[in-house]
Formats: C-alpha cells, sequence, structure tokens
C-alpha cells in the first residue's frame, strides 16, 4: 500500500511539471506565426500522400508535427526521401497549434496529440538536411514496411491488400475508410492494431527456432528483443506495440534467470515506465484501451475456473473470454464512439480464431518472398478468403438493425459505478466458484445491467443549440415534450462538417433519431452536412420543406437522396403549424401568403418555434425584404426569447425596425471567423445591440445552448 501511495504521489508530481513544461514549450514555438527550426527526425509516415514527422528540437521534451506537403527550397532540391529518420533538418515554414473542440462530441485533436507529445503543427515552405545518420536502422525499417506494402497490392486485391498491411506492417495507406468503419461497427476493428498477439506470435516463433540452434539463452533474448525493436519501429511503434514489445521482453527476462513470469506485474511495470517518460499517455485513447484489454484478459483468466479448474481450453471459457473483454471496454467505447456494437461479441467469437491463420500465412508470404517470389500467390490465397470474408460479414451485420447502440458519452461518475459494479461482480464470480455455465450467466445478467446503466440518459427538458459549423447553419432543438429536431445542418468551411461535428454532436448527446428535420433552403452551407448524416443510416422520421422551395437541380438532388432513404417529406407554406407536442409547436410564416421571393435564399422556410413561455424564431437566409412583408402581413409575433440571426448576420438582412418588433432577449449569430462575405455586418450588430438582446456568436464562442432549469433560461458557450 505503501509503494501505492508513493507511485501515486511521484505520478502527480511528474504530471505538473510536464504540464508546466508542456504550456511553457507551446508558448515558445506558437507566439511566432513563422518559425525556422532544426531538429532530428523522430518518426515519419504518409498520411494521404503527404508526408509528415515528428520533428525532435534539441533542449525540448515534446516534438513539433512537421508536414513537407509543399515544402521547397532553393538551396536544395526537394526530395521526400533525402528526409530520412534521426537525421537532422532545418524546417522554415508556418506554426498554428492543434485545433481544440468547439462543438459536444467534436474530436479533440489538441488533447490527442498532447497525449503523444506534440506541441505545436508547422507547414513547411522551405526545409533542408543537416547530417544524416551514420546507421539509418530506423529508415531501413520504413523502407521495409513500404516495401512489405507493394508486396500486399502486388499480390491481393486492393481491399484485403490494405488490411494485411495494416494489420502486419501498420501502413494504413492502402486500407479503406469504408472497410475501417465496416470493422468499427461490426465491434473488430482491435484486429487493425499492432498489439501483444503479433508481438506474441513473433517472440515465440524466434524463441523456439534459438532453442532448436541450441543458442545461449542470453544471446537469445539479445536478439529477440531487437528483432522485436525493429518490427515494432517498422510499424510506427504505437503505444500497443511498445507496451506488448515491453511485456515480451519482461517475459525473456524472467526466463533468462529463472523465475516465474507475473502478467499483471509486468503490465504493471511496463504501464508505469510509459507514464514516466509521458505522463500525458494517460488520456491516450490507445494506452488506455491497450492497458486496460490487457488486465481485463489477465482478469478475466483468472475468473474463468471452476472446482475442477476447467481452464481455457473448454468451449465455453472461449466464450467467455470475449465476452468479459468487450465488457471491460464497453466503458472506453462510449467515451470515445458514443454507441456501441451490438453483435461485437458474436462477431469476435466467429471471426477471431482465423486471426492466428492470417498473421501466420501473412508473415510467412512475407518471409518467402525473398526466396520465392511465386510461392507468395498460394501461401496468401487462404488469408484473401479470410479477409473476403471478414469484409462480407461485417457488411451483412452493418444491415441488420440496431447493429450500434448510441448511448451517448458517459460522464465520469457513470464510468466509475460501472467499473464499481463490474468489480463487484467479478469478485463475486470468483468467491463463488460456481460451474462454467453458471458463472456465464452471472456475466450475461451482470452484463446486460452495465449496459443498460450507460444507455440511461440524462438528457432531459428543453434544449436548443446551436453548433458551430464554420460558415453555415446547424442547430438542434429539444423540446419540453422530448421531441427531437434538426434545423439546416451545413458549411462551406467545414469539410465532412456532417461527419465531423454534427453526427459526433447527436451521438455524444444519446440521441438515437431525429422526430423532424427541417431544411430552411438548399445552399451548400445548409444542407452538406444533412447529406452524410442521411447517408450513414442515422434515423431520421420526417423532413419538412417549404412548398415554395426553389425548382433547381439542388431540389432534384435532394429528392433523390432522399427517395433513397424512404424519407417522409411534410411540404409547409405561411399559415401551417407543426405540433411537437402538447407544450411545443412551429408555427410557419414564410415563405407564402404573398411573402416575394426572388432567389433560394428568399424561398427560406421561417418558423417560429414556442414551448411554454419560450418563443425562437428561425429566419434561413432572408433579406430584409422577407422580413417587411411579414410585419406588413400583420405576424402576431411579439417579443421573441430567441432570434437566430437571418443569413448569418448579414447587412442586408436583420432590419432595425423589424428587430425592434421583436426584441429579442438573445440573439445567435452562427458564421465562420474569417469569411469572405463580410458576416457578420456592423449594421446588424449594430441593429440587434439596440434592441438589448444578448449577443453571442458561434465563431467566437463555439456550440451555444440555450436550456431551461427549474423555470430559468440559461445560455452557455462551449468554449466556457
Amino acid at each position: 500500500m505503501g509503494l501505492v501511495s508513493i507511485g501515486i504521489l511521484v505520478g502527480m508530481v511528474n504530471m505538473i511539471v510536464a504540464e508546466y513544461r508542456w504550456k511553457e514549450e507551446t508558448q515558445i514555438f506558437t507566439s511566432a506565426k513563422k518559425l525556422q527550426i532544426t531538429g532530428q527526425i523522430a518518426k515519419k509516415e504518409y498520411v494521404n500522400d503527404r508526408l509528415r514527422f515528428e520533428l525532435a528540437v534539441s533542449g525540448y521534451q515534446n516534438h513539433i508535427l512537421v508536414y513537407l506537403e509543399d515544402a521547397q527550397s532553393s538551396d536544395c532540391s526537394f526530395d521526400t526521401s533525402a528526409y530520412i529518420q534521426d537525421a537532422v533538418i532545418t524546417v522554415t515554414g508556418t506554426v498554428s497549434e492543434f485545433d481544440a473542440p468547439t462543438n459536444q462530441g467534436q474530436f479533440n485533436e489538441r488533447e490527442y496529440y498532447k497525449s503523444k507529445g506534440m506541441l505545436a503543427k508547422l507547414y513547411a515552405s522551405q526545409a533542408c538536411v543537416v547530417r544524416v545518420p551514420k546507421i539509418p536502422w530506423r529508415e531501413a525499417a520504413f523502407l521495409l514496411r513500404q516495401r512489405l506494402t507493394e508486396i500486399f497490392s502486388t499480390h491481393l486485391p486492393q481491399e484485403e491488400a490494405g488490411i494485411l498491411a495494416t494489420m502486419l506492417a501498420g501502413d494504413r495507406a492502402l486500407l479503406d475508410p469504408d472497410v475501417k468503419k465496416l470493422f468499427q461497427n461490426a465491434g473488430i476493428s482491435h484486429i487493425l492494431t499492432i498489439s501483444g498477439m503479433h508481438i506474441s506470435m513473433i517472440g515465440m516463433a524466434l524463441w523456439m527456432l534459438s532453442r532448436k540452434i541450441c543458442l545461449r539463452r542470453g544471446w537469445s533474448v539479445a536478439w529477440i528483443v531487437a528483432c522485436l525493436m525493429f518490427y515494432g519501429t517498422m510499424t510506427g511503434m504505437g503505444i500497443s506495440t511498445m507496451r506488448a514489445v515491453g511485456m515480451f521482453a519482461l517475459y525473456l527476462l524472467a526466463q533468462l534467470v529463472g523465475r516465474n513470469y507475473d502478467s499483471l506485474s509486468a503490465w504493471a511495470v511496463w504501464g508505469s515506465i510509459l507514464l514516466l517518460q509521458n505522463p500525458f499517455l494517460i488520456c491516450n485513447v490507445s494506452f488506455q484501451f491497450s492497458f486496460l484489454a490487457v488486465f481485463a484478459v489477465i482478469i478475466s483468466s483468472d475468473v474463468i475456473k471452476t472446482e475442477k479448474q476447467i481452464t481455457i481450453k473448454s468451449g465455453l471459457s472461449k466464450l467467455m473470454m470475449p465476452f468479459l473483454l468487450q465488457v471491460f471496454t464497453y466503458p472506453l467505447v462510449a467515451c470515445y464512439y458514443y454507441e456501441l456494437p451490438v453483435y461485437a461479441i458474436f462477431i469476435n467469437l466467429l471471426l477471431l480464431p482465423y486471426l492466428g491463420v492470417v498473421m501466420g500465412l501473412g508473415f510467412l508470404g512475407a518471409v518467402l518472398f525473398l526466396c520465392c517470389p511465386f510461392s507468395v500467390s498460394v501461401v496468401w490465397l487462404p488469408v484473401h478468403w479470410i479477409l473476403y470474408v471478414y469484409v462480407r460479414v461485417c457488411e451483412f451485420v452493418s444491415d441488420l438493425p440496431a447493429h450500434t447502440w448510441i448511448v451517448g458519452k458517459p460522464s465520469g461518475m457513470k464510468v466509475f459505478v460501472y467499473y464499481l459494479l463490474l468489480a463487484g461482480l467479478i469478485a463475486l464470480l470468483y468467491a463463488k466458484k460456481e460451474k462454467l455455465y453458471q458463472q456465464f450467466l452471472w456475466q450475461i445478467g451482470g452484463s446486460i445491467a452495465l449496459v443498460l446503466l450507460l444507455s440511461i440518459s440524462g438528457q432531459r427538458g428543453f434544449e436548443v443549440d446551436f453548433l458551430d459549423v464554420g460558415q453555415g447553419d446547424a442547430s438542434y432543438i429539444r423540446s419540453s415534450d422530448g421531441c427531437s429536431m434538426f434545423v439546416d445542418g451545413g458549411s462551406t468551411s467545414t469539410k465532412e462538417v456532417g461527419t465531423y461535428r454534427i453526427l459526433p454532436f447527436l451521438k455524444s448527446k444519446g440521441i438515437r433519431d431525429i422526430d423532424y428535420w427541417v431544411l430552411s433552403h438548399l445552399d451548400e452551407d445548409h444542407v452538406s452536412g444533412f447529406y452524410e448524416v442521411l447517408e450513414s443510416g442515422y434515423p431520421i422520421r420526417c423532413l419538412l420543406l417549404a412548398k415554395d422551395i426553389a425548382a433547381d437541380d439542388e431540389k432534384s438532388r435532394l429528392l433523390t437522396a432522399v427517395g433513397k432513404y424512404d424519407l417522409d417529406i411534410v411540404w409547409l407554406e405561411r399559415g401551417d403549424v407543426v405540433k411537437l407536442g402538447e407544450k411545443s409547436r412551429l408555427r410557419i410564416l414564410s415563405p407564402g401568403g404573398g411573402i416575394p421571393i426572388g432567389d433560394r435564399n428568399d424561398a427560406s422556410l421561417v418558423f417560429l418555434l414556442e414551448d411554454d413561455d419560450f418563443s425562437g424564431l428561425w429566419t434561413g437566409d432572408i433579406t430584409a425584404k422577407q422580413e417587411e412583408a411579414m410585419m406588413n402581413q400583420g405576424d402576431r409575433i411579439g417579443q421573441v426569447t430567441l432570434y437566430k440571426a437571418a443569413h448569418h448576420g448579414s447587412k442586408y438582412s436583420n432590419s432595425k425596425e423589424y428587430l425592434q418588433k421583436l426584441s429579442p432577449k438573445i440573439s445567435i449569430i452562427s458564421c465562420n471567423r474569417y469569411n469572405r462575405y463580410g458576416h457578420p455586418g456592423e449594421e446588424a450588430i449594430a441593429h440587434m445591440r439596440e434592441t438589448g438582446s444578448k449577443l453571442y456568436y458561434t465563431m467566437y464562442g463555439g456550440q451555444i445552448s440555450v436550456y431551461r432549469e427549474k423555470e430559468k433560461l440559461y445560455v452557455r458557450e462551449f468554449s466556457d
């Protein structure tokens, strides 16, 4: 207990020191927009045909991530092959910090790279090699990985070649993003990670070989560790690889000195070593999954025993191991992906037994290529068919109903309670020493209860969220009756806004479907993300559109897309009312009823949301003409609680007279900080301020949330 306390204290001090150093170094490197630095290439890789590498700068603990896509130099010819690992180079370029999330559920680039020891990213405009290493063994490993990928792509179909290159060489260049998504939804994406299975297979093969040739134990351990280090370097030396190599090295050391190997002790020792080196790894997703999975395997091995000591070899125990492994990792899956693969346990049971065959034949074929290239196609024929079946099974699973279950991002307290109950369940199973089938029944019942705990959503009551999507619009409404509605969802400044902003937001909040999706009009900055959400298969019950929507190519595209997914459409015009529940409704104010329409923006669907004492006005991209026409029509709107600024706060909208009539308490402006349209216009801002309205901007505050708590309305900015 004393050692544990000392370890925790040392870890806390180490974290405080590392945090101070990281902030200090980040300030140094990001204080200037353009920078020239000299450092050593610690690691390099190609991402989407772009060369990038980690630059270790002398005197600094953390690294800089350098992109060389557009690098040029008048002093030396630009050749990416010249930038070998361990070489010292000088680069000049623009520096920027990693992006922080601005919405719920959005990927936290800054924290991710911080956990990997990265300070900032630099886009190089000049780069020159200063010194090359005398023995470029890291570069040799990198070139070998590229060569293996070429061999895979030559002798296997592209789909299987990408999977095998990722599984054995750690090279994701050929991996189809759709295949990666299929594996993730099926719950088998872990097979794409270099981990303990790879290291154990190679290490044990080398150990048996050394025994066959009667090599002394000391030399055996040395050359096996050296081979594993080389293989780990070739595959990129990820967290799980470092952990696996380290634990296997401890296993070999135990064999050398004649001591028993304890997996849990090796797990703790190597985790402590990595955290002492980089305490930020505690927040790294790969570190968490890798060490938790191994811990689950170790604990499960002790639990899966009966009074007769039936061990892992029994059929039922083989079923229990992946079952427990999934249960252990479910909270992490929920924290990072916000949904659980429903059929993961069964798919793992079906496919994993053949993984050893794929890896064994994959390694064998790579070795045989050196002496007998023609035999590779024969050796890899079973690999091709097994991987082909893997993909087809995952495709089948993706078509099954409820193949994933959205649970939202669990709170820290919920995760704590989950693992507390799981620990109690394991202790109960271990203490009872019941028969294997009885243990399994306990596991099933306990696991179902734990998953239900994760599924309980704390989202209740009225809420409106305006997402930061750059130059565009996207807002979510949950009425006090529990009706879910989304308005627009597009951007011209943020790529794949539906995939990386809207869907993560919805899933992180545990929103499993949308009752009504409103598209005010069909400009790209209002609909681009909607198409991505639709194509992802996310459930949408009904689409609300203006009856007078422009009859152009965009309308044809929309109707074609919607027709593929059998989505109901309700066409609306001025005077219509959509009842969301007993307490909430939408009143349609435009277009229709003589409101002038000149272009697509003019035909934007304008509606008033009424929910108890709350009233909010959404105006799309209408101009001052439509605002004047609605006033002349005698709309009985009166003062509104919330006003969503028309056309991203354009000066050609948001007229003074209209805003004075609305007199909103809260005004929301959604636009990008840097845009070519001049949004928001100074005149529009002045008009809103003159009404006494409190202004909020997504470009400054990120996601803006308006919610009711104890009959009082609150506004929260995500950046706060």
